[in-house]
């Protein structure tokens, strides 16, 4: 599965023998492809059935069947896990952040019920569908990004990190940053550019510009996407932070007392909780540096009480 798609794992489940309801020649394998049909394409589908069995199953039965389809799937908190059939969500005794429901459709239905089964369907699913703003940088251990409209490191495994992790997706940016970028970093992504100044005239289908930032996080609001990530620079990442889900950061291991390009890295420590961490990496010209994911603490309304009330 590639890292930048987001997986819908349906699952067709029922407490009848040698039924498997999510094979496409069935009435209801039917149904789920007209659902999948009205879904973003920006996801993996996967169909699975929970039970393969040619006995009635009883309560012990299924809570061992769901656990085998568990540890095949392994689903993670990035997926939406939409369970069709007569089992309850007690039958899945997993922690399941993005659990879906929706119940077989009945035997006789007219075609305006099947349509209104597959728009309510949908619905319940968009539910657990949320774009995720994502802040990927990379700064010193006092928080320095750069000096004046230069950077004061290059590392080449973060380049191609940054790459891999970007390429496919629509990227928020300033003006300046954007305009430092090199040719190479436009390709594979869409941009949208924040800036006060006047038009850069550049073609729209891969760059969007806009002088508010309310503007501009609407206008995604009409998008299908799951990730957008901000690039920077300083300013954005200042005014955008407490817009973020998640952050990526690459740590320098070097101190930068001149820098004054700097990220808030005060909102970072207090308003998100580190995923992972590691020893130092030190890269092929000899730079220290780690990578590290942060996912914000509780809601984006708390977490701004929080800078409000530290600073």
């Amino acid at each position: 599965m590639k890292n930048n798609i987001m997986r819908i794992i349906f699952v067709g489940i029922h407490n009848k023998p040698n039924l498997q309801p999510l094979y496409s020649s069935t009435k209801t394998g039917k149904l789920v492809n007209r659902i999948i049909d009205k879904l973003p394409n920006n996801f993996e589908i996967k169909k699975t059935n929970l039970f393969n069995v040619d006995y009635f199953p009883n309560q012990e039965d299924i809570i061992d069947l769901a656990y085998e389809w568990y540890w095949e799937n392994l689903p993670t908190d990035e997926d939406i896990i939409v369970l069709l059939g007569s089992v309850t969500h007690k039958e899945f005794r997993f922690e399941l952040k993005n659990l879906v429901k929706i119940a077989h459709p009945a035997s006789k239905r007219s075609h305006e019920e099947m349509d209104k089964y597959v728009l309510n369907s949908v619905e319940k699913i968009m539910k657990y569908i949320k774009m995720k703003l994502i802040i990927i940088a990379a700064l010193s251990i006092d928080g320095v990004i750069g000096m004046d409209d230069n950077m004061l490191w290059r590392i080449p495994e973060d380049f191609k990190h940054y790459k891999e992790t970007t390429m496919g997706n629509t990227l928020i940016v300033g003006r300046i940053t954007f305009q430092s970028l090199p040719i190479k970093a436009h390709e594979g992504r869409k941009f949208i550019i924040l800036s006060h100044g006047e038009s850069l005239n550049l073609n729209k289908e891969q760059y969007q510009q806009f002088n508010s930032i309310d503007i501009a996080l609407e206008s995604l609001n009409h998008c299908d996407l799951n990730k957008v990530f901000v690039i920077g620079g300083a300013s954005i990442y200042e005014a955008l932070i407490d817009y973020c889900d998640e952050a990526i950061i690459t740590w320098v291991n070097k101190t930068y007392p001149n820098g004054n390009k700097k990220f808030p890295i005060n909102k970072l420590f207090i308003n998100f909780t580190a995923l992972n961490d590691s020893n130092w990496i030190t890269s092929k010209n000899n730079y220290e540096y780690k990578i590290i994911k942060y996912v914000r603490n509780g809601s984006k309304g708390e977490t701004q009480t929080k800078t409000d009330n530290n600073t």
